[in-house]
């Protein structure tokens, strides 16, 4: 189980080491496959299999979606990188730790440098789910 401090310091040097909060190219520095396929009402999902890990993203979505589903499922990669997680259409997660987790490794991992002709603050906090006073948290 990781706290919001351990979450907030990975991110951190994820970022910092490679000069990017980009999931997409951070899934490639980390040799994270993205696979994009239509999945129907599912926006995404992480796997690991044979030693790789794999996100998998529903080419149906717009690219700012895709952003959001893969630092949600980059988190999975880089927090629980032996589990098998779906991120599902509705936003709505199953309330475990490994949702959590990965909600708030992506929203901190996008609001680190917010750029407001692609997302907003409360646009990165609501996609999550995750309190504005927990995404505030990160802010200090």
């Amino acid at each position: 189980m990781y706290s919001r401090e351990q979450i907030i310091l990975i991110t951190k040097k994820l970022t910092k080491k490679y000069k990017t909060n980009n999931p997409l190219e951070l899934s490639e520095c980390l040799n994270v496959d993205i696979i994009a396929l239509p999945l129907g009402n599912i926006y995404g999902f992480y796997k690991y299999t044979h030693r790789n890990k794999q996100i998998y993203i529903n080419s149906d979505l717009d690219y700012r979606n895709k952003i959001i589903v893969c630092s949600h499922e980059l988190g999975h990669a880089v927090l629980h990188p032996r589990e098998n997680c779906p991120f599902l259409k509705t936003y709505t997660y199953f309330e475990n730790r490994l949702e959590l987790e990965a909600n708030l490794f992506g929203t901190y991992l996008l609001i680190q440098t917010i750029n407001d002709d692609f997302m907003t603050y409360n646009q990165i906090i609501n996609a999550f789910n995750v309190a504005e006073e927990i995404a505030t948290y990160k802010m200090t």
